[in-house]
């Protein structure tokens, strides 16, 4: 700027060649003073820093072979060997910064600790141990690295060569190609050629054989590409459509990350079960860890072949034969699908000539009315207490499930496991907290209900042992899970439902067993005026607690279902320390995988949940955060 003005003002130019020297060699003075007095501010705090290390510390670690580093309780770099700074710094200067800086993910909480742990910087991997200084170096640490990006890549290799197992099978070919031979080669070969298609961009290998299971060994890599994908094959699979317009669902079980490929075959297989109890059109992975779900997104088909049923009838007849006594317990909170499958399996067992219980909690049941009816009807003294009925349990004792598999949710699980002998019969989708031990576990997610279950049981048991009051309790139960034959309604559901008519049930006084007060009308209708709308998910909040609360919350889940632009409803209660979810589908929207993910579980049209430790404002953010990962 200085030569701008002069250049300007001085008409000589002898003379401003004059001036334009002398600034110059001012300019270059005053550079060369400033470079000198940065350099020995800076090489004086370098030293002072690197001083701050004891010389018998620097004369040790000097001549390490392996990189080294020393910094204070702040992270601080006092000082570092030639190994650090050729190897680590590529030949900088790091005096004065942090080690973050050096390596950005550096936990500072790690100078503690007494294992060695790895640190990343860019693409490479070290292996870092600590020691802290002593005497008067106290405060300070020395870290010790050793390169292991090489060790790095194989892990790498070694973890994305991994095998996967999957096995997968066409899970409604019975019931969609039964009849239709012409037209069952042609979806066979369509599925297969999807099968196939699906790893054609993969290493792995594939014996598709739709008839029965087709087996696929996947490297991880390419299995992780899968799951980035979420098994689109579920919903190209459902294109596949037959001539009444039904698509095909397949049921995918995975099994990864075991020791060995006959480990993951194995949890392969269970997790194929798991997705078939659950109703299938899903894919199942298990590991290590447990299970993880995709898809499940429409109802279990119905089986219209009737011999596996049969043959758990004839299981069940062999073991009410061989027990010395029976009780038939189900889930807590019992409602009338409950009590009515336990009817219909206590009637099952005395016509066996055997002592017979049904071991309830009446002060916690939600069917109460039904039980006092048939005990009015029937002058029999069936429903014991379960804290009588442990006394009761020996050698050679049944105890038969209804209505649940879950070992979280049992009206009491130390019956359960007293017992020398156990079955289960259910009809919800599979949880992974299911028991284990059960000597015969009769599983149809496609059932209606756990009624109709044991009215099939029944017509091959002892058809005649089915009175009337019983046939109005399985009846109750079968209208109660169907919203009165409206939801998860087959031909076998109304197949059930004749017979149970046909053995004299009133279908008008089954629906007594429904009727509420004007009281409870009023609560209902309190909680469904409270609901909010989100994304077609209708949440209501019950503001206070009263006299049957969980099937008021239940039924106002049901009717709100009856709402323009509704297709799931949700609603919240707070009972004995902890927020009750009552969760009703119409089929569209999944309640059971929403409740899965706040530890509940249930139906695709029916679900429910209990969380423990939170509020009522928590729990409906988790609701919404669920429902926003259906992707609705």
């Amino acid at each position: 700027m200085l030569m701008t003005v002069f250049t300007a003002t001085v008409e000589n130019r002898g003379k401003l060649l004059i001036v334009h020297a002398t600034i110059a060699v001012f300019a270059l003075l005053a550079v060369l003073l400033l470079n000198e007095y940065t350099n020995r501010s800076v090489f004086g705090y370098l030293k002072r820093l690197s001083g701050s290390l004891a010389p018998r510390e620097r004369d040790a670690l000097s001549g390490m072979p392996s990189p080294m580093v020393s910094v204070d309780g702040g992270g601080e770099i006092i000082w570092y060997n030639r190994q650090f700074r050729d190897i680590v710094l590529e030949g900088t200067d790091a005096y004065g910064s942090s080690i973050t800086k050096v390596f950005p993910r550096f936990n500072l909480t790690k100078l503690r600790s007494e294992e060695p742990f790895q640190v990343k910087q860019n693409k490479r991997w070290f292996q870092c141990s600590v020691t802290e200084c002593r005497h008067e170096d106290k405060g300070k640490f020395n870290l010790f690295f050793s390169e292991i990006t090489s060790l790095k890549e194989i892990e790498q290799k070694y973890a994305d060569t991994r095998p996967a197992v999957i096995l997968v099978v066409f899970d409604n070919e019975e019931e969609l190609l039964k009849e239709r031979e012409s037209e069952r080669m042609q979806v066979m070969a369509q599925i297969d050629t999807l099968i196939n298609d699906w790893v054609a961009d993969t290493t792995g290998i594939c014996w598709a054989d739709t008839r029965e299971k087709s087996l696929i060994i996947l490297e991880n890599s390419d299995f992780e590409k899968i799951v980035e994908n979420k098994f689109s094959i579920l919903s190209e699979a459902r294109r596949i459509m037959v001539k009444d317009n039904v698509a095909v669902t397949l049921s995918i079980g995975v099994g990864c990350g075991g020791k060995d490929i006959s480990e993951c075959e194995a949890w392969a297989r269970q997790a194929l079960d798991m997705a078939l109890g659950r109703g299938g059109d899903q894919a199942v992975v298990k590991n290590e860890e447990g299970y993880t779900f995709y898809g499940g997104v429409t109802n279990s088909s119905e089986r219209q072949s009737r011999v596996r049923m049969r043959m758990s009838a004839s299981a069940l007849a062999e073991l009410f034969e061989q027990c010395t006594n029976c009780f038939i317990t189900g889930h807590k909170y019992s409602d009338l699908d409950v009590v009515g499958a336990a009817i219909g399996v206590y009637s099952l067992v005395r016509s066996f000539g055997k002592e017979a219980y049904i071991a309830i909690n009446r002060e916690t049941s939600l069917a109460k009315e039904l039980i006092d009816n048939y005990e009015k009807t029937t002058g029999l003294d069936c429903f014991m207490d379960v804290s009588d009925a442990l006394d009761r349990v020996r050698e050679g004792t049944l105890v038969v499930v209804v209505d649940t598999h879950s070992t979280n949710i049992i009206e009491s699980l130390a019956l359960y496991e007293r017992a020398t002998k156990t079955a289960v019969i259910d009809h919800h989708r599979m949880l992974v907290d299911r028991v284990e031990k059960a000597n015969l576990f009769i599983h149809e997610s496609y059932a209606s209900s756990a009624s109709e279950l044991v009215t099939e049981l029944a017509t091959y048991i002892e058809p005649k042992t089915i009175g009337r009051p019983e046939a109005e309790a399985l009846l109750a139960g079968i209208m109660l899970d169907t919203k009165s034959f409206v939801l998860k309604t087959g031909v076998r559901t109304f197949e059930a439902s004749a017979f149970l008519r046909r053995r004299g049930a009133d279908t008008v006084e089954v629906k007594r067993f429904f009727a509420g007060t004007l009281d409870v009308y009023k609560e209902k209708s309190k909680i469904i005026a409270a609901a909010s709308l989100y994304k077609k998910c209708a949440i209501s909040v019950v503001e206070r607690t009263f006299d049957n609360i969980r099937i008021v919350s239940s039924q106002a889940a049901e009717e709100m279902l009856s709402l323009d632009g509704v297709d799931a409803s949700f609603v919240l209660y707070d009972s004995d320390g902890q927020i009750n979810i009552s969760a009703r589908s119409l089929g569209k929207i999944n309640v059971q995988i929403i409740t899965e993910k706040l530890g509940g579980g249930g139906h695709l049209t029916m679900a429910g949940a209990q969380l423990k430790g939170e509020t009522v404002e928590n729990a409906v953010k988790r609701i919404k955060a669920a429902v926003d990962e259906l992707g609705l």
